[in-house]
């Protein structure tokens, strides 16, 4: 792979603070542009899972040390879809009832989705490759259970490597965070102007309690000694949220641009397969419009690089580059599919750094191959 991705402690730690940071970053509050998946909500019943032979999952073979005997590999990966791995946690699974996510490889996919048709496949789309010659897709059903027919699907004689359901995520953020000697810690101190000139001036850095409490000067200053440039300069990030207000006065001169694209010519100029993605991607509406239509992708934006501008507050990175890749919609949740297509899109636009701020009970081998 062309690109390392890295995740500091530090940033991840920073970034989770979605909701306890006071800052002004908001959101664009575009109203959505197309419907929802139908989601399977927990249930406080028990689910009925359907017992399938671990083989049916497993890839590999015992020479690359695979054991069939076991949810993970040697390397602490998920090696077969969650719901056989772990039934017991099915009753709390949130799902796309809509969609099924297919591994194959690529040169089986079209004689695949025509011997699976009768299933009550409507569609298949490209998701993200895994090798050359592998890639994962997303299957739309014309029904919506997902569930029945994907066991349906695991039964069936395919070339089909994987069949896995397309789980939904949520935005994560600490709503409950309320430690007062924390939040009410002043960050303004000449400590951190010494080390960025200019930071107090901006309006609400005095609140922006983890300048202090996370000791970003002895981050900064380390950075420094290594010759790191000021600010994240040259580093982009990668945004997989609900999107970014590409306006916002804090954040719109740190707008990663794909400059590989000329602007509404309606031509994939790069060839990426995405049309004019000058400022990133919509995956929820499949369009090179990236807003922010619920707030956590904007805030989570401004905590990384909110520009050092005097005006409203001051991004860990206020040099560097976010890009916007919107796989959550306006009530914040994610699924697997539209999170592994913007991890994907990261990798292979350049990005240095990739930011998820969601979670949930479940997760896909497809998120877990993209980060691969």
């Amino acid at each position: 792979m062309k690109n390392n991705f890295f995740f500091t402690g530090l940033l991840a730690l920073l970034l989770s603070l979605t909701s306890c940071a006071k800052t002004n970053i908001g959101s664009n509050n575009e109203p959505p542009t197309s419907e929802e998946p139908t989601v399977v909500e927990p249930q406080d019943q028990e689910v009925e899972t359907e017992v399938i032979p671990v083989s049916k999952f497993v890839e590999g073979s015992p020479e690359n040390n695979v054991d069939a005997n076991t949810a993970f590999n040697a390397e602490g990966g998920l090696q077969m879809p969650f719901d056989t791995a772990f039934p017991e946690y099915m009753n709390k699974a949130v799902y796309d009832e809509a969609s099924i996510l297919m591994k194959a490889k690529k040169q089986d996919v079209n004689n695949i989705v025509n011997q699976i048709k009768s299933y009550g496949i409507s569609s298949c789309e490209f998701v993200s490759s895994v090798k050359d010659d592998i890639g994962w897709y997303e299957l739309s059903l014309s029904e919506t259970k997902s569930y029945e027919i994907i066991n349906q699907l695991r039964r069936a004689e395919t070339n089909a490597l994987m069949f896995d359901l397309n789980y939904v995520l949520e935005e994560q953020s600490l709503s409950n965070f309320s430690n007062d000697k924390v939040l009410n810690a002043d960050s303004s101190d000449t400590e951190v102007e010494s080390i960025v000139p200019g930071a107090s001036h901006n309006k609400f850095f005095k609140d922006q309690f983890y300048f202090k409490n996370l000791h970003l000067k002895e981050a900064y200053k380390f950075l420094s000694d290594k010759g790191c440039p000021e600010g994240g300069k040259g580093i982009t990030v990668a945004i997989i949220d609900t999107g970014i207000d590409l306006n916002h006065e804090d954040l719109k001169n740190n707008i990663w641009v794909n400059k590989a694209e000329i602007p509404n010519n309606s031509i994939d100029d790069d060839e990426n397969g995405y049309i004019d993605d000058t400022k990133g991607w919509n995956f929820v509406d499949e369009n090179n419009k990236p807003f922010d239509d619920h707030g956590h992708g904007t805030h989570v934006a401004g905590i990384v690089a909110a520009e050092n501008n005097n005006v409203g507050t001051l991004g860990i990175a206020y040099n560097a580059k976010v890009m916007a890749l919107k796989a959550g919609d306006q009530t914040g949740s994610f699924t697997q599919s539209r999170i592994a297509k913007a991890i994907y899109y990261a990798y292979m636009n350049g990005a240095d750094v990739i930011n998820m701020s969601f979670g949930g009970d479940t997760c896909s081998i497809a998120v877990q191959d993209a980060l691969i």
